[in-house]
């Protein structure tokens, strides 16, 4: 752990002990009280519907997700849904934040986007959800009958209008927001005025996605959607502690709720226990002062929603990170990995031997994997003759055996192990070679095994995918075989 991370771990523990015995002490909480109030509650049918509530609004995120990579990449709700809550298992498990890294890169895996592009995307994601919780706590605060959570609404109206006004300028101006930090950050020197402008220049890229208006609204919407389902979590408990009398307690859920996740905010331990109690239980004796509501009711109410969100997305994401095949051991030898494939030789793509054959297994799974590339955005490949074509992706194959064979000899027994899988599960699942198979049913095994199988299969077909295209489009003898073709 690096000593920022370190530092970061320790400012979040001190916070979180110093709230949890904010709530304790200053509260002057019986513990007799608060056992009585946890026997007195009414779980049933609340605590389910909170759960399902906090459930529908996992999957709204994982719509949104989906909607923010819809151009570049395909997702579906599900895998979205698990990339989101992967985030959110890490952060409730491990210090200082990992979570959002960690959700980034199996982002980068789960679609092939490049990593930074991934955390920018995450980058615009929370700063929705900030803006979001802003207006909902600003408009819910504001129907208080108390003058300290009125004054609250104000100055939270104001913080979302000027961060509104920001991210409408990172949108619609991305220059004029790149040059303003340069200027500013000029007196600091090169490297800081070089990083500086570096990460600006990747938050406005991100927030390019709000230059299209109507894929723009879809993401308000599904982000006050989102909150709308956590706020009903929320208003699911109240009943719990005979809390709910009229629809205006359900309004005063929302400001618990916006209040209670922008307290959280603030650096923390995993899970945030401590933060999450404090800003929750302080909320509710805010907001529902007229109902002579206690601080052990407050507090027993804290921890129950605390309980809902944690288990429910922590069990969520482990499970997801066990389908996905992903170990937390990744998340800290990320660098390490790239530093070290960076590191292996590449032979020089020009010498590609004519004469050589490679098996119909390799040109059938060639021919699929270029047809797959095409369907997925990327340029078509291009229409020549039938002669011309084999050719080049026979060239391409070649060059892609070779490659394969400069790697070291464990990662190229991997890679061969994956191949004869996929020809034994031809063989086994249609009686038929792979070679044997039709273009659209290879095509679907690829794009199945690309995007959605597990994490080896998507990690030796990106490798696949990256030599054969290198092969195709920058091989010299390949663009002579182009080439001619053109001149014909």
């Amino acid at each position: 752990m690096t000593t920022d991370k370190a530092l970061h771990t320790l400012i979040g523990l001190a916070i979180s002990i110093g709230l949890t015995a904010a709530v304790v002490c200053n509260s002057r909480i019986d513990a007799s009280h608060l056992t009585r109030a946890f026997e007195s509650a009414d779980y049933l049918p609340w605590v389910p519907l909170a759960l399902l509530a906090y459930v529908i609004g996992m999957l709204l995120r994982g719509v949104r997700l989906a909607v923010l990579v819809e151009r570049d990449s395909v997702l579906g709700t599900i895998d979205a849904s698990n990339i989101v809550a992967i985030g959110y298992a890490v952060n409730n498990l491990l210090p200082a934040r990992l979570g959002e890294l960690a959700r980034a890169w199996v982002l980068s895996e789960r679609t092939g986007l490049p990593y930074a592009r991934t955390l920018g995307l995450t980058f615009i994601e929370r700063s929705m959800d900030g803006l979001v919780i802003v207006a909902i706590f600003a408009l819910s605060a504001a129907r208080s009958q108390d003058a300290m959570a009125q004054g609250m609404a104000v100055v939270a109206m104001s913080i979302f209008m000027v961060a509104s006004g920001i991210a409408l300028t990172m949108a619609l101006l991305p220059e004029m927001a790149v040059d303003f930090v340069s200027l500013l950050t000029q007196p600091l020197g090169n490297k800081a005025h070089d990083a500086a402008v570096s990460a600006m220049s990747e938050m406005v890229r991100g927030f390019t996605v709000l230059r299209d208006g109507a894929r723009a609204m879809r993401l308000v919407i599904l982000s006050f959607a989102v909150w709308a389902a956590e706020a009903l979590m929320f208003a699911c408990i109240l009943p719990c502690f005979a809390l709910a009398s009229s629809y205006l307690d359900y309004v005063k859920a929302l400001a618990v709720m916006s209040a209670t996740n922008l307290g959280i905010l603030l650096p923390s331990t995993p899970g945030f226990v401590g933060t999450y109690h404090m800003f929750c239980s302080s909320a509710m004796q805010t907001f529902f002062a007229g109902t002579g509501i206690t601080a052990s009711v407050a507090l027993s109410y804290a921890v129950i929603v605390h309980f809902i969100f944690f288990a429910t997305v922590t069990i969520w994401g482990a499970l997801a990170i066990s389908v996905y095949g992903i170990e937390f051991s990744a998340f800290a030898s990320l660098n390490r990995s790239l530093m070290k494939a960076q590191s292996t030789p590449v032979q020089a793509t020009a010498q590609i031997d004519k004469a050589s054959q490679p098996d119909a297994f390799w040109l059938a799974l060639t021919e699929a994997i270029l047809s797959d590339c095409a369907n997925h955005g990327l340029d078509k490949v291009p229409v020549v003759s039938v002669g011309q074509i084999q050719e080049a992706r026979r060239q391409s194959t070649c060059f892609m055996l070779r490659q394969l064979e400069a790697l070291p000899r464990s990662l190229n027994l991997a890679c061969r192990l994956a191949a004869a899988c996929i020809a034994f599960a031809a063989i086994c699942s249609t009686l038929k070679p792979f070679a044997d198979l039709s273009l659209d049913t290879r095509k679907r095994a690829v794009d199945w095994l690309s995007y959605r199988g597990p994490g080896f299969g998507r990690r030796f077909f990106k490798l696949l995918r990256s030599l054969l295209l290198l092969a195709y489009f920058e091989n010299a003898s390949v663009i002579r075989s182009l080439e001619a073709s053109e001149s014909t």
